[in-house]
C-alpha cells in the first residue's frame, strides 16, 4: 500500500523564528495582514465618526434638540374668538356665528413635486373632486413678455367683456401687482374655461388652472396653512378625514366659526362680508397688539366692506391660547395646566336700522326702478323714431330713511343687492360674473355711501325750510314761471344766461305758483327766485 505524502506543518513558534531570520513571508500571509489592517482602520474610523457626531449632538446642539423634543410633545393651540353678533334696533339677529368644518392645505407637507409628482397630483385631484372646486383664470406677470404686456392685458379685459372704465381700472390694478407670482382674474364656468383654453396660445402668461392649484402655486410660505374651503358639508369633511392617510398635507378642522347672515340680501351692503386674510394685511405693522403678538394668523377671516370692515377691531375679539400635549400622531392628550388663556368674544352691535322697514324700503325702491325703466323705454322708442340717441335705462339706485329728530338711519338700501353668505360658503363663477357685470348694475357698489350724486330737486325742500326759518318768504309767496329765468352778467347787465325750468325744455311753463304748488310741481324757476 502506497504511503501518502504528508503536508509539512510548521508550528507557530518556528514561523516567527523563520521571519526573524529574514525568511520570505508567503503571499497569503501578506494578503491577510493588509485586509486586517484595512478592516481595523475602517472600524476605528466608524467609531471615531460616531463619537464625534454624538459629541456634536450632545454638546453643540444639545439645547436645540431638547427644545425640538419638547415641541414634539407639546404645542401652542390658538383658541378662536367668537365674532360679535349684530342685531337690528328691535333685537332681530342680522349676523351670528356657527361651528363649521374647514379644509386647509399645507404646501410643504404635500408630496414632493420632483420625487412624487403623481402622488401630489392625486392629492389635489381628490380635493377638487370632493369639494367641487372650479377653474380660475390667472395671469403670471413674469411670463408675459414686457413689450406685449399692455396688449395681453387689453385682450384679457376684452374677453372678460369689461366696459372701457372697468377695463382701464382693472388693467391698472394688474400693473400694480406686477411683482406677484399669480394674479387672479376670475372664476370660470366649464364653458368659459374651455373657451379661454382654446385662446391661450395667443395669450402668453395667461393660464387656466383649478382653484386649488392656484392657491398652492401662489402660497407665499411652505408651512403656512392655505384655506381651501370653509363651511364644508359634514359628510364631505368626514369622508376626507377618513382618507387622511392618503391625503398628506390636508387638514380638516371642525373648530372654525363661520359667519351667518340672517338679514337677507337687502342688508348686504350695510353688513359687508368676510374673506380670508391676504398677505398684505397679515404683514401689516398694524397686525400687532400691545404685546407685539400677531392679531391675525394665515387662517383667519377679516371683514370686508360695510360694518364688518368699518368695525373690524370691535367685532373680532381677542384670541385665546393654550399649550397641549400631543402624541406622535398629533392627537391631543391633555392641556398643560396653567397655560390656558380664554378667548375674549368680540363686541355685539345693535343697529338703528329696522329690518322690517329695510325690507319695505327695498320693495319700494325696486318698484320705482322698474317704473323708471319702463318710462325710459317709452321715451327711447320715440327718440329712435326721431333718430336721436337713446337714454340709458336705469337698473340701479339707493334709498336712505333717517329719523330727522335724532339723525338715526332707519333704513339704507342699495340696489342691486348681493348674497354676502356666498363669500363664506363659496361664490360660483356664474354668480361672480352676474354681480360684476356693469349692465346688471354692479351689485358690489354701495350707492348709498360709495357714489356722488347732485342733490337735484331734493335740495328745494332744504332751501324752502331755510327761507321760511329766516323769514325771507311765506308759504303764500308767489312767483311766476315762464319756463326759464334770465340772469344778467354782473359786468354787463345787457348780457346774461337763461336758466330753464325742467318743463321749459319742452316749451311749457308753470305760470304763477305759491310755495306748496312749487314743491308739488318741483318748479325750478320758483326756487331760483327764492
Amino acid at each position: 500500500m502506497a504511503r501518502r505524502k504528508r503536508m509539512q506543518y510548521d508550528p507557530p513558534g518556528q514561523q516567527k523564528r523563520r521571519r526573524r531570520r529574514g525568511a520570505p513571508q508567503g503571499a497569503d500571509h501578506i494578503f491577510l495582514s493588509r485586509r486586517m489592517l484595512v478592516a481595523k482602520t475602517g472600524v476605528v474610523a466608524a467609531f471615531s465618526a460616531l463619537a464625534s457626531r454624538l459629541g456634536y449632538m450632545q454638546l453643540a446642539k444639545g439645547e436645540a434638540y431638547k427644545r425640538d423634543a419638547k415641541e414634539n410633545v407639546s404645542k401652542e393651540d390658538v383658541l378662536p374668538a367668537p365674532r360679535g353678533v349684530i342685531r337690528d334696533r328691535r333685537g332681530r339677529m342680522l349676523a351670528q356665528n356657527r361651528r363649521a368644518w374647514e379644509v386647509r392645505l399645507i404646501k410643504g407637507n404635500l408630496p414632493d413635486p420632483d420625487a412624487d409628482a403623481e402622488g401630489r397630483r392625486r392629492v389635489l385631484d381628490m380635493l377638487i373632486s370632493a369639494l367641487q372646486l372650479e377653474d380660475v383664470l390667472v395671469i403670471k406677470p413674469a411670463a408675459v413678455p414686457t413689450p406685449s404686456k399692455s396688449t395681453v392685458y387689453r385682450r384679457v379685459a376684452k374677453m372678460m367683456k369689461y366696459d372701457e372704465v372697468t377695463a382701464a381700472e382693472t388693467i391698472q390694478g394688474w400693473n400694480e401687482l406686477d411683482d406677484s407670482n399669480l394674479i387672479l382674474v376670475a372664476r370660470l364656468t366649464i364653458d368659459d374655461a374651455a373657451w379661454f383654453r382654446a385662446n391661450l396660445p395667443s395669450l402668453p402668461g395667461v393660464l387656466v388652472m383649478n382653484e386649488v392649484d392656484y392657491l398652492v402655486e401662489n402660497a407665499w410660505a411652505e408651512q403656512v396653512p392655505i384655506i381651501v374651503k370653509t363651511d364644508v358639508p359634514r359628510e364631505v369633511a368626514l369622508k376626507l378625514e377618513a382618507n387622511s392617510t392618503y391625503l398628506p398635507g390636508v387638514e380638516i378642522d371642525d373648530s372654525g366659526l363661520a359667519r351667518e347672515y340672517l338679514g337677507g340680501e337687502v342688508m348686504s351692503h350695510v353688513m359687508g362680508y368676510m374673506q380670508p386674510i391676504n398677505k398684505a394685511s397679515l404683514e401689516d405693522l398694524k397686525n400687532r397688539d400691545e404685546n407685539n403678538q400677531r392679531i391675525y394668523t394665515a387662517t383667519d377671516f377679516i371683514g370686508q366692506e360695510g360694518l364688518e370692515r368699518a368695525l373690524e377691531p370691535e367685532l373680532r375679539g381677542i384670541k385665546g391660547r393654550r399649550f397641549v400635549e400631543v402624541n406622535a400622531t398629533g392627537v391631543v392628550l391633555r392641556t398643560i395646566p396653567n397655560t390656558e388663556r380664554a378667548a375674549v368674544p368680540g363686541q355685539n352691535l345693535r343697529l338703528t336700522i329696522d329690518l322690517e322697514l329695510q325690507n319695505a324700503t327695498a320693495k319700494a325702491l325696486e318698484a320705482a326702478i322698474r317704473a323708471a325703466a319702463k318710462g325710459k323705454q317709452k321715451v327711447n322708442k320715440q327718440r329712435v323714431k326721431e333718430r336721436k340717441g337713446e337714454w340709458k335705462t336705469p337698473n340701479a339706485g339707493s334709498a336712505v330713511a333717517f329719523d330727522p329728530r335724532t339723525g338715526e338711519v332707519l333704513a339704507m338700501v342699495s340696489y342691486p343687492y348681493y348674497d354676502n353668505q356666498l363669500f363664506i360658503t363659496g361664490i360660483s363663477s356664474r354668480k361672480w360674473k352676474e354681480y360684476t357685470t356693469p349692465s346688471r348694475g354692479n351689485a358690489f357698489l354701495n350707492r348709498a355711501t360709495g357714489e356722488l350724486y347732485p342733490p337735484g330737486s331734493t335740495f328745494k325742500i332744504f332751501l324752502a325750510a331755510s327761507a321760511l326759518h329766516h323769514g325771507s318768504m311765506k308759504p303764500d309767496t308767489t312767483h311766476v314761471c315762464r319756463g326759464a329765468v334770465r340772469v344778467p352778467n354782473t359786468w354787463n347787465l345787457s348780457e346774461g344766461s337763461n336758466f330753464a325750468c325742467w318743463v321749459g325744455w319742452n316749451g311749457q311753463e308753470h305760470a304763477e305758483l305759491d310755495l306748496y304748488g312749487a314743491i308739488a310741481q318741483s318748479c325750478d324757476v320758483y326756487f331760483y327766485n327764492v
